[in-house]
């Protein structure tokens, strides 16, 4: 029995997550775990379409997620809720303001590629407030945050990202939109009737604590 306690504790845990999270919110969990001899993970970053294609395969043990997806057919655990911001470079006529939907008219838009949950829910704020990505007068497609935020700071175009990513660069500016939900989810999902709930479990606990952080809730289980 000890032998086998140990094999499931030096286990690499497979770990996938959205470029929104796993570029910084993960960070503080990630050293947590591995302050542990015993463990050790590969963590995979790629969009939301990938990453469940990746863990209805068995490749993945859980992603951690912010987007769209089919929550009854997952085991699903609330992470933390982000906010949802407009990016513009710091001088922009929209920094520190609230806007309408029609002030986006005619303004360059950076946004990620298809398939991406933080574009997923940009679009989708778009059609429910009768609009589409031909409001803009360009769009620009990037699959990286380096790139997306350098270009916003130069006064390039505009974005829409999660807060967190917006506050890791001081030459950024930040506005909202009205009527726009500013609130995401980020989930932490994995597939029912297996049992990877333990590497969650383990993965986001609290140090020198079996319990997992308060803001963790559960949406669903089995």
């Amino acid at each position: 029995m000890f032998r086998r306690l140990r094999r499931i504790e030096k286990r690499v845990l497979r770990i996938g997550a959205t470029k929104s999270i796993g570029d910084s919110v993960l960070d503080g969990f990630l050293e947590r775990y591995l302050k542990h001899e015993d463990h050790n993970l590969s963590l995979l970053v790629a969009n939301t379409t990938e990453l469940l294609a990746l863990l209805e395969t068995a490749r993945l043990d859980f992603i951690v997620v912010e987007g769209l997806f089919e929550k009854k057919k997952y085991d699903v655990r609330l992470m933390q809720r982000e906010r949802f911001v407009g990016l513009c470079a710091k001088g922009h006529p929209f920094e520190g303001k609230t806007i309408a939907f029609e002030d986006l008219r005619q303004q360059n838009l950076f946004v990620r590629e298809s398939g991406s949950g933080t574009r997923n829910i940009f679009e989708r704020e778009l059609e429910s407030h009768g609009y589409d990505l031909s409001l803009f007068n360009r769009v620009t497609v990037l699959s990286s945050f380096q790139p997306l935020k350098k270009l916003v700071s130069k006064g390039l175009g505009i974005s829409f990202v999660y807060q967190s990513i917006a506050h890791s660069d001081e030459n950024l500016g930040r506005f909202t939109v009205e009527n726009m939900v500013d609130e995401h989810e980020f989930s932490i999902i994995w597939l029912k009737n297996t049992t990877a709930s333990q590497f969650v479990d383990a993965f986001f606990k609290k140090e020198g604590s079996c319990e997992i952080p308060d803001k963790i809730s559960i949406l669903s289980k089995l």
